[in-house]
């Protein structure tokens, strides 16, 4: 499994993120809402998926992970605070915000 602590891990992830976040927009990717978050199956046994709750500004993420046979891939928590910006923060938020922002063209 991969926790993105260091730099060069932090950008690997990140990049990853990226990845599907462009999947997602082009609609190859879709998304699953559930009561306790999203998730998306990806090729073969591959999936990612938000652990989100509700707040009164709406629903957020607490747990992004990716995962596949051999287990998970990727994991990370949400941001203690709104000032973490490392790549991986970032790129999980933007996934996030599409997803919940384009809602249904990428929700099933």
């Amino acid at each position: 499994m991969i926790e993105g602590t260091e730099p060069f891990v932090d950008d690997a992830c990140a990049a990853l993120v990226q990845w599907l976040t462009t999947r997602t927009l082009e609609g190859r990717a879709q998304w699953e809402m559930h009561p306790n978050g999203l998730i998306s199956h990806l090729a073969g046994s591959m999936f990612a998926q938000f652990i989100t709750h509700a707040t009164p500004q709406g629903q957020v993420w607490r747990l992004f992970r990716v995962r596949d046979n051999n287990g998970e891939l990727l994991r990370t928590a949400a941001p203690a605070s709104t000032t973490d910006t490392t790549p991986l923060s970032v790129a999980v938020e933007a996934l996030f915000l599409t997803i919940v922002w384009a809602g249904p063209q990428f929700l099933h």
